[in-house]
């Protein structure tokens, strides 16, 4: 399957609109093009992709750590990168449940990572003295970057490319008021997401919630 440009997404959409002179459209291609940037925004959060890796370095009794602007959610969090620790990744809320005083627990080697908020991601335990400059590798999924040029490619995987003009066409109809229309388009881009999901997605928000029966590990030894 061939990836698809902006131009090509441009066409693609003026096809299910049937509008393909851009010279006489209810549509400009600068205006299709927002649509289809609103798309991409969409589904690249849906689906969970791209993924981004990016580092911070681990400060003594410092739990918390700033996470890139573009952030949308964590994949994976690597603590030392000469013998990497891969950490745990759980919610905030489920840290009581492996130690109900968490925050003031004494620092030591971290096992969990938690987003602390939509800027912050945090370490359990704090960092010790021993783990002065450590690297923490945060691999997140982060927001695709916009179309611009005609030749851009969006950034999502290849198959999920074909959805993107069915959102858009969606949007154009809506505009002109064929909610009919409208809707076809709307349940054509469902119908195409939900069966390539289930193929290509590879994260679940329900692997990160806490488990009873989970135990950490250093309590165990």
């Amino acid at each position: 399957m061939a990836v698809q440009s902006l131009a090509s997404l441009i066409l693609a959409t003026r096809r299910y609109v049937n509008e393909l002179d851009s010279t006489n459209s209810h549509f400009t291609d600068s205006e299709i093009t927002d649509y289809l940037n609103q798309a991409v925004t969409f589904l690249g959060t849906q689906m969970e992709w791209p993924e981004q890796v990016d580092q911070a370095t681990a400060i003594p009794n410092q739990a918390l750590y700033q996470l890139p602007g573009d952030f949308v959610a964590l994949t994976d969090v690597y603590f030392n990168n000469v013998n990497p620790i891969h950490l745990v990744i759980l919610e905030r809320a489920d840290l009581g449940q492996i130690s109900p005083a968490w925050q003031s627990d004494p620092a030591s080697s971290p096992r969990i990572a938690y987003r602390y908020n939509r800027n912050t991601i945090g370490l359990y335990p704090v960092p010790d003295d021993k783990q002065t400059d450590y690297t923490i590798q945060i691999q997140y999924i982060h927001l695709p970057a916009d179309l611009v040029l005609t030749t851009d490619v969006p950034d999502l995987h290849t198959a999920f490319q074909m959805c993107l003009p069915f959102y858009a066409a969606f949007l154009c109809e809506s505009k002109m008021g064929n909610d009919k229309k409208a809707d076809t388009d709307l349940l054509n881009f469902d119908r195409h997401r939900k069966g390539l999901m289930s193929k290509v997605q590879k994260y679940s928000d329900d692997l990160l919630r806490f488990r009873w029966g989970w135990s950490y590990p250093e309590r165990n030894q």
